[in-house]
């Protein structure tokens, strides 16, 4: 009987914890009966290698709908052939998605779908679009001013225009209490600091980078993270040398050695 009280109890709460995490997609594509439409993730956003989430048959009606469980907020594409088109989804939402018309007779084969792929637009219909509309937010206000000042900045080191516009957004954007959003959000304009250039290394590393959290399926902090690290190890880092990291990789072939040259520089001196 105890046993039999423990499953009555267990699995209900069970149930309702996974229903915590679980994203529903439907979505109604015209013109796109009959095709496989592919939900993609990347495995990481270093190598950017892709990885299949879920698929679905696009039925005659030109609807499909699939589901699947993550544990945090994260960017996810379709893909129809090579087509590709993208959104954010959060544990626990459900989405319906429209899709434009499409007549897939009249593609044109002779485009190479590498060089210039094909991008169908569809647009979210319910309460759950609310990630992805402050994130298109922010992107066209921050495209805006880009390209009215960004060539300015750079070459005439101009910090005060970036931090007026900062300001202008910390005001926008100040109601927004979501975590992905403000980590996003946080990391953009870090990104942006860094590539004019107008900001000090070292205080950026320290605010943005130690001791903070590693955010894996954040964009714009992996953005960050590899625009910094990318080139880091042979020409950023004072304290690692090209002689250290030969010998300890061509010579003593030793993963542990690796690190501990590493760690000569503090900004590596944490395995993380």
């Amino acid at each position: 009987m105890k046993f039999i009280s423990f499953l009555l109890v267990f699995f209900p709460l069970s149930g309702l914890y996974a229903n915590d995490f679980r994203i529903q997609i439907e979505g109604h594509f015209p013109g796109a009966e009959g095709q496989l439409i592919r939900l993609m993730e990347y495995n990481d956003q270093i190598s950017y290698r892709e990885m299949e989430i879920a698929n679905s048959k696009i039925d005659e009606e030109g609807r499909f709908s699939m589901s699947f469980s993550r544990f945090s907020p994260q960017y996810v594409f379709f893909r129809i052939d090579h087509a590709r088109m993208g959104f954010f989804v959060e544990p626990g939402e459900s989405y319906s998605l429209a899709f434009d018309a499409v007549d897939f007779n009249l593609l044109d084969d002779s485009r190479n779908p590498y060089l210039n792929p094909w991008y169908f637009n569809f647009s979210l219909h319910d309460n759950a679009s609310g990630l992805n509309d402050q994130i298109d937010q922010f992107e066209d206000l921050f495209h805006d001013f880009l390209l009215e000042n960004f060539a300015a900045i750079r070459v005439g080191r101009n910090r005060r225009l970036f931090d007026e516009f900062k300001a202008s957004m910390d005001s926008t954007f100040s109601e927004v209490d979501n975590e992905y959003f403000q980590a996003y959000y946080d990391y953009k304009f870090a990104y942006y600091y860094r590539a004019a250039n107008i900001v000090n290394f070292h205080e950026q590393m320290r605010t943005h980078l130690l001791n903070r959290p590693v955010l894996y399926h954040n964009t714009q902090y992996m953005n960050f993270f590899n625009t910094v690290f990318d080139t880091y190890v042979f020409a950023g880092s004072r304290n690692i040398t090209l002689r250290d990291l030969s010998y300890t990789v061509n010579r003593l072939n030793s993963y542990d050695a690796l690190m501990d040259s590493l760690g000569k520089d503090t900004l590596l001196r944490n395995e993380v």
